[in-house]
């Protein structure tokens, strides 16, 4: 089916053969430059449009986002693509939400990993530096900050899981602003101390330090959450690494 789909497109588009070259280029380049390794020969641009743009209660792909790959994939073939990031950050968001609300945390985890290779590659087919400014932006490494914060609670204590839980499970909803991020770390810090957990003050403070140094208006929430789902579905606690 990804190959009909793919197929079709092209007929549509009239391209070159060289024009498609260029293309498989570049979709096997930013494939490369975000797992460091080429493609197999099963690998398709359509697969990863399909998998990222999902519905996970459903078995089939919902007709908006139908709409949404076909769209994408003329626009990768007739080299008009431009990432819109807003729409691929509310999709990756809006998904770990749903899986964090409703599933275990080794699915969540799974889920994550695989759609946030997808989404890299998606950005990366644009602006080969795309990851690496993503990653470099103080909003997202402020997002690892708190996840770290936030994973050094005791396993005891599920009161303070069920509540960092909540968070992750909202976050779109809960991070408005700096406000609201400043209102949440003041509380999980007050938890986490009164429940005994280990509170690692170099990590605190570059969070305090990462805080006043943004505003609302230099504060991209949406690569904060990025950061802070990457940081909670790969990292090990400090007490065990």
């Amino acid at each position: 089916k990804g190959t009909n789909t793919i197929n079709n497109v092209l007929t549509k588009s009239s391209l070159r053969y060289n024009d498609l070259l260029k293309t498989h280029k570049n979709i096997n380049d930013s494939y490369f430059i975000v797992n460091n390794k080429l493609p197999n020969s099963e690998f398709s641009i359509y697969y990863v449009l399909k998998d990222f743009f999902k519905d996970d209660n459903s078995k089939q792909t919902p007709k908006k986002y139908q709409k949404i790959i076909i769209t994408l994939l003329y626009d990768i073939y007739t080299s008009k693509y431009y990432p819109n990031k807003d729409l691929l950050d509310k999709t990756i968001i809006d998904r770990c939400e749903l899986k964090i609300r409703n599933f275990s945390k080794y699915e969540v985890s799974e889920l994550f990993k695989e759609i946030f290779i997808n989404y890299k590659i998606l950005l990366t087919m644009q602006d080969k530096n795309a990851v690496q400014m993503l990653e470099s932006s103080d909003s997202f490494k402020l997002g690892r900050l708190v996840a770290k914060h936030e994973s050094t609670y005791r396993d005891d204590r599920k009161n303070i899981e069920n509540f960092a839980d909540q968070f992750a499970g909202n976050i779109s909803r809960k991070i408005g602003c700096i406000d609201d991020l400043k209102q949440y770390i003041s509380e999980l810090t007050e938890r986490l101390k009164r429940n005994k957990s280990k509170i690692y003050a170099d990590t605190y403070k570059d969070i305090i330090e990462t805080i006043n140094g943004l505003s609302d208006d230099n504060f991209n929430k949406c690569d904060f959450s990025l950061g802070y789902f990457d940081e909670r579905y790969n990292f090990k606690k400090k007490n065990e690494e």
